[in-house]
């Protein structure tokens, strides 16, 4: 019932605008950690893109999110 109201993006925003006080984030140094299949498609209609940054927890580093046409 709660999804399409843009909750996501305004968390999104508020997280980019407060990490860091004096400081907005950019895209770039967003990351998320395991998405879901809802958290991909999330990221892609945010990002604009199928590319964006996927915390790896097994070495601890961002990696790109693979390119897929299931998204």
């Amino acid at each position: 019932m709660m999804r399409r109201r843009a909750v996501a993006t305004r968390l999104i925003e508020c997280l980019r605008n407060n990490f860091i006080y004096g400081s907005y984030l950019s895209k770039d140094e967003i990351a998320f950690s395991d998405p879901t299949p809802d958290g991909k498609l999330f990221a892609t209609h945010y990002f604009g893109t199928s590319q964006f940054l996927v915390y790896n927890f097994v070495c601890g580093t961002r990696s790109i999110q693979p390119k897929t046409d299931s998204v």
